[in-house]
Order: structure tokens, then sequence, then C-alpha cells
């Protein structure tokens, strides 16, 4: 499998003719970003694997081997490069799980890929922050909480304190986003109580 897998990159990259690239950037994730903006437009939707990636920017003479630590170092750096290439292009990539990625071509290609897959990720941390949310215990199961841990009336204040700031911060996160909201453009949130001295609870 492996060799055969090795054979059909060789023969791909002849055909591709990606180290034709030149890398001008000195950072990797520079490199990375530049490579994959110019191998979007030379060869639009073509997923480019991420031993090719490390061929290129690295500038090895061969294609190195899958799970090497070069190419491990070269895959660590790709969602910086995704960060830049959205940040200065309004390009995002499109992973393939465990082969390699591209850049998004145009609208349509952002619209079937991209924002589902940024969906299935607000819906699975919207999901784990409700379940967070609900763990926050009630005023009495904190006073028995600081009973239990011996808290005298001043910390019990203080740790009740924080832990009410974050309910309240959490409600209305909750309400902004079943609303569809943005919390960062709705809310104006209270700052937060000093921690320095609350006492964490179980």
């Amino acid at each position: 499998m492996e060799v055969a897998r090795a054979k059909a990159l060789y023969a791909r990259r002849s055909q591709l003719k990606l180290t034709s690239f030149e890398v001008t950037q000195k950072a990797i994730f520079r490199r990375i970003a530049e490579f994959l903006l110019w191998a979007r437009e030379k060869y639009p939707y073509q997923v480019i694997t991420f031993e090719e990636i490390t061929q290129v920017v690295h500038g090895t003479p061969r294609l190195p081997q899958a799970g090497t630590p070069l190419v491990k170092s070269t895959k660590n750096a790709i969602p910086t490069a995704n960060k830049l290439l959205l940040e200065e292009h309004g390009v995002s990539l499109i992973p393939l799980l465990g082969v390699g990625t591209r850049c998004e071509v145009n609208a349509l290609d952002m619209a079937k890929h991209t924002l589902p897959a940024s969906a299935a990720r607000l819906s699975t941390a919207r999901s784990r922050f409700r379940s967070l949310v609900r763990l926050l215990p009630s005023r009495a199961e904190l006073r028995e909480q600081a009973l239990a841990l011996g808290v005298g009336e001043e910390q019990f204040a203080e740790d009740l304190e924080v832990i009410e700031w974050a309910k309240n911060v959490c409600e209305k996160y909750v309400k902004a986003e079943t609303k569809l909201a943005l919390p960062t453009e709705t809310l104006a949130l209270p700052p937060a109580p000093c921690l320095k001295t609350v006492k964490k609870l179980p």
C-alpha cells in the first residue's frame, strides 16, 4: 500500500510540477501559505499532500515519507498558514483528512466545503458550552460545598461573586447565540471580579 502510494505521488508530482514553485518567504508557515496560493492558481481544486508541501517549502531533494518529523512539523504549521491566508487574502484551506489540503477557489467552493465544516465545529462547541453552563452549581450547592471545605463567610462571598458573574456571562452568551447574534458585538459584558483570592471548589 505504501509503495503504491509513493509511486502514485512521484508520478503525480512530475505531472503537477510543484517543484517549479520558487520560495521567497523565510517563515515556514508563510512559505506554506505562499505555495498553496500558487497551487490554487496553477492547479485549482487539486489537493496537495503533506509530503508534497513539505518537499516544496523545505526544499528537500526527494519527496519525504509520511510520518517523518519534517512532515509532522509542516502539518503543525498549516493552521497558522490557514490563519494567515484568511486574514491577509480572504482565503481558507480545505483539508482532506490525513492526506493534505488546498485553498478554496471561489465562493461556491466556500459554500460547499468551508462553511459547512465551520458550522459543524460551531455546533460542537455550542453543545459543549451549554453542557458546561449546566454544571455550574446553585447557591445552595455552593453553600454546602463551602461548609464541607470549612470556607469562611468572607471567602464564600468572594467565591459566590465570581461564580455568579460567570453564570451571568454564560446566560447572556447563550441568549445571544439563540438569537443568532454575535455576543462580542451585541453584549456589554460585566468586568470579571478579582480572582486572586478565589478558592477552587470541587
